[in-house]
């Protein structure tokens, strides 16, 4: 329902038109699916013009006015001049069932229709029985009137003069849109004509809609017996926006890789270079390289094998970076566990992963699986764990790990019921990190803050982001954040890219802290849909360029991203295009892809896609979809996000 946030106070009731044409070979073919059903070219085109509605308002149920001449009451059989009613023509989808045809719809339009004339009552009455208001905005019953003239504007004479037909244009509606259909009188084509409000609708919105009205009757013209369910109604520069366009490009310029093959590359080319700082201390790329290292040699001992998951209680730290890449180094994917919040959900993730060693710093504040070892890394340092007697005089020989592999299980929030891990491999977030190192890419100079929660998924790229590009992690304050103690971190520390979501940067843009952040180079947001109001807040306080990112854990981190411009929030701010090897589809319940400017779901394919859930193979299977739109093997995860 377009129009269902007008207030009638505000109704100009101003209008205009737009023309189109219907050519003749396709009138024709519509009137051979009629003639087919015993029916009229009106049938035909009422019917096309429910199915059109059904498409471009996402509905099942449509309703369209249609004139009818009123002389059946005594009171005006012998009155002079134009008596005309409008008659309901109603048109419901049934869910299920093995399709619809042109010829089907057409059939079921005229037999409704013929009953409702049998059965006409004076449309005023109708809305008496609805009780509808008369200072309401919408029309009683129906927004939209269809009118077809198959004979073509009669021509006549007076007196010998010949006379031309002039239609009137009043610039005042009645509906919300007409669509007035007439005969040709120089071919067989049908001359279109959509009169619709100004208060509702304008003309780019009027243009598209009428696009699909023309590739609906095109289609079926030259497939009549195409199922109608199954037709998308994008144009030929549409679809080369919706199935192409809107897809990052295709990057194969690097070969798969795990991630701490990735660091190791950096430990060894900038061994000396800082990799992470906290407020006590510096450790260089060589020093985490040996942390990491002597963390995998005790998971080795203790019998961690590749495949293996071991879950991380370690709060954001120089010790939870070391002890990530030395779940990697081991093999195992880790699993990220806030020991600090609530107990009965930290211990229901650590039971359903069914983790083989737990790794914490201090005391282990939750119940750990039987059999399951602990190891405390505290506060490692080379001399704390690569002294370790007889670990550290065996040469390492490090485990086969496929990119293929997993890299981590996130668990989600499981705000809809108990929380289900989420499998993500080392080509998904390698494939995530090339992607955005190539549209933001990030220096050796760069200071990247760690300021995220690390069962947060966006945390991964706070840690393995800067570890993999030569720079250097700040790890942010501990416990909730607060705005002027972030502010200070990033002033103090000279950092130069950080990521937070909505909430929490609009409250460190109002801080008078933040405008000493002026080495602040980059800032990402997202999490959550971006307030209209953030990006020119953004702008007052701080010189930085402002990304707007999304994605869903399912995807990696992130999907797409939009550098926010000065003229960005007026009416939202988008999510931007997808990165690099990720497919975004926005496509309707019968999964084809909508025309631009049309609300359907988003789906998201590519490389970035995580594996599925853990040991939950059905929800998987609800969840990611073979792409519609794709090669075979091709899959898309359905987000439950609207988006146009």
């Amino acid at each position: 329902d377009w129009s269902s946030d007008v207030c009638s106070s505000d109704l100009s009731g101003l209008d205009a038109l737009h023309s189109f044409d219907i050519p003749a070979d396709v009138v024709e073919a519509w009137g051979r699916i009629a003639r087919g059903r015993g029916a009229t070219l009106f049938h035909a085109l009422l019917g096309a013009c429910h199915v059109w509605l059904e498409r471009v308002g996402r509905t099942d149920d449509t309703v369209i006015l249609v004139p009818i001449a009123e002389r059946a009451d005594d009171d005006v059989q012998r009155v002079l001049g134009c008596h005309v009613d409008m008659l309901p023509s109603r048109l419901v989808r049934e869910a299920g069932g093995d399709g619809r045809s042109a010829s089907a719809v057409t059939a079921t339009v005229r037999g409704r229709f013929l009953e409702a004339m049998e059965h006409a009552i004076p449309f005023m009455e109708i809305v008496a029985a609805r009780n509808h208001a008369p200072e309401s905005r919408h029309q009683p019953i129906s927004n939209v009137a269809f009118v077809l003239l198959e004979d073509g504007e009669p021509a006549g004479s007076l007196a010998g003069v010949p006379v031309d037909p002039l239609p009137v244009h009043t610039r005042t509606s009645r509906f919300d849109m007409t669509v007035r259909l007439s005969a040709s009188r120089l071919s067989r084509a049908l001359v279109g004509r959509v009169e619709y409000s100004l208060d509702v609708l304008d003309e780019h919105t009027v243009r598209s809609m009428v696009d699909r009205f023309l590739a609906l009757l095109r289609r079926v013209a030259d497939t009549p017996d195409v199922d109608l369910d199954s037709l998308d109604l994008l144009t030929d520069e549409e679809r080369e926006k919706v199935v192409s366009r809107f897809v990052g490009a295709t990057v194969e310029t690097e070969p798969p890789a795990t991630l701490h093959a990735l660091f190791g590359r950096m430990a060894v080319s900038e061994p000396r270079r800082v990799a992470i700082q906290d407020a006590a201390r510096r450790v260089t790329y060589d020093e985490l390289d040996r942390l990491s290292l002597g963390i995998a040699r005790r998971l080795r001992s203790l019998g961690v094998r590749p495949g293996d998951r071991v879950a991380v209680t370690v709060e954001k730290s120089v010790a939870y970076v070391a002890s990530v890449v030395g779940v990697l180094k081991a093999g195992a994917a880790w699993v990220p566990v806030d020991a600090g919040a609530a107990a009965a959900r930290a211990e229901y993730i650590v039971a359903d992963a069914r983790v083989a060693a737990v790794v914490t710093s201090g005391p282990v504040p939750i119940s750990v699986p039987r059999g399951a070892p602990v190891i405390d890394v505290g506060d490692p340092s080379p001399a704390g764990i690569d002294d370790a007697p007889a670990l550290s005089d065996e040469p390492w020989v490090a485990p086969q790990v496929e990119p293929s592999s997993a890299a981590y299980v996130m668990y989600t929030s499981g705000s809809t019921g108990k929380p289900k891990g989420v499998v993500v491999s080392h080509a998904a977030v390698v494939a995530f990190l090339r992607a955005m190192q190539r549209r933001f890419p990030l220096g050796v100079e760069d200071r990247f803050l760690f300021s995220t929660g690390t069962t947060f998924d966006i945390s991964v790229y706070e840690v393995l982001g800067p570890l993999v590009a030569g720079s250097t992690i700040v790890v942010g304050p501990h416990g909730t954040p607060d705005p002027a103690e972030v502010a200070a971190v990033i002033d103090s520390a000279g950092v130069t890219v950080a990521q937070f979501v909505p909430a929490f940067l609009e409250l460190l843009v109002a801080d008078t802290s933040f405008a000493r952040a002026r080495g602040l180079r980059r800032v990402f947001c997202g999490g959550e849909a971006m307030p209209q109001r953030l990006p020119g807040r953004f702008r007052s306080a701080c010189d930085a360029e402002l990304i707007n990112v999304y994605g869903p854990t399912e995807a990696t981190i992130w999907a797409t991203s939009w550098a926010c411009g000065p003229d960005d929030g007026e009416g939202g701010v988008p999510i931007g295009f997808p990165l690099d090897n990720v497919r975004a589809r926005v496509l309707d319940e019968a999964m084809r892809p909508v025309p631009v400017g049309v609300d359907g779901e988003l789906f998201l394919g590519g490389v970035q896609l995580a594996d599925g859930y853990l040991d939950r193979p059905a929800l998987t299977a609800e969840r990611f979809l073979s792409d519609p739109l794709g090669a075979a093997g091709d899959r898309l995860y359905r987000t439950g996000d609207a988006c146009r």
